[in-house]
C-alpha cells in the first residue's frame, strides 16, 4: 500500500549511498524475518490493535526524523529495523490465521521473506533512481553541486527534502487515524489502505 511507500520513501529520502540504501534492506529484512519467526511460533504475540498504529507512527517519526536531521549520528538503519520489526508481527499474525503445520509455516515464512526481500530490493532501486533524478534536476536549477548534499546538510535541496518529508508525516498521520479511529471502515476506491 501506500504507506509502506511512504515508508520507504522517508527512509531513501536522505540516503545519498547506495550502500545506505542497501543497509536499510538489510536491516529492515533482518528485524522482520526475527518477529515473523518468534510471532508465527507464539513466542511472543503483540495484541494485533496495535501493530498497525505502531508501524503508521513510526512512519510519521520517519518523516519527522528527515525534518530534523543533522549532522550528527544517523540512525534511520536502526529505525529500518525497527520497523520491519513490527511489520513482521503484521505478517506473523496473518499467517498463524492460515492454520498452517509446524514445517509449513517455516517454508510459508521463508517465503513470504523471500518475497518481501524481492520486492524491497525493487522498489528501493526504482525510488533511489527517481530520487536521483530529482536531486540532479533541482540541483541544476539551483546551481547546487549535481549529486551531492545541499548547503543545508541534506540530501538534495531543501525544498525537495521538505516536501518528501511532509508527504510522508501526513501518509503515515493518516493511516493511524485511520486504523485507531476508523480501523473497520472501507476509504474510497482510490485509496484503498491509507
Amino acid at each position: 500500500g501506500i504507506e509502506h511507500l511512504a515508508l520507504l520513501a522517508g527512509l531513501l529520502l536522505l540516503a545519498t549511498r547506495q550502500r545506505q540504501a542497501m543497509t536499510f534492506v538489510v536491516a529492515f529484512a533482518a528485524g522482520h524475518l526475527v518477529s515473523t519467526i518468534v510471532a508465527a511460533y507464539a513466542l511472543v504475540l503483540p495484541p494485533a490493535r496495535l501493530i498497525d498504529p505502531a508501524l503508521a507512527l513510526a512512519v510519521v517519526y520517519v518523516g519527522a526524523d528527515n525534518l530534523m536531521a543533522a549532522d550528527g549520528r544517523d540512525v534511520r538503519a536502526w529505525m529500518a529495523a525497527g520497523m520491519g520489526v513490527i511489520h513482521g508481527f503484521s505478517i506473523a499474525a496473518d499467517l498463524r490465521t492460515m492454520g498452517f503445520a509446524r514445517l509449513a509455516l517455516g517454508w510459508a515464512i521463508a517465503a513470504v521473506h523471500l518475497g518481501l526481500v524481492i520486492a524491497l530490493l525493487a522498489v528501493v532501486f526504482a525510488l533511489r533512481a527517481l530520487f536521483e533524478y530529482l536531486r540532479n534536476r533541482a540541483g541544476q536549477g539551483s546551481g547546487e553541486r549535481r549529486g551531492g548534499l545541499s548547503a543545508a546538510g541534506t540530501a538534495g535541496p531543501r525544498w525537495f527534502v521538505l516536501s518528501g518529508s511532509a508527504a510522508v508525516i501526513v501518509i503515515g498521520a493518516g493511516w493511524f487515524v485511520q486504523q485507531v479511529f476508523f480501523p473497520t471502515q472501507s476509504l474510497p476506491g482510490f485509496l484503498p489502505r491509507l
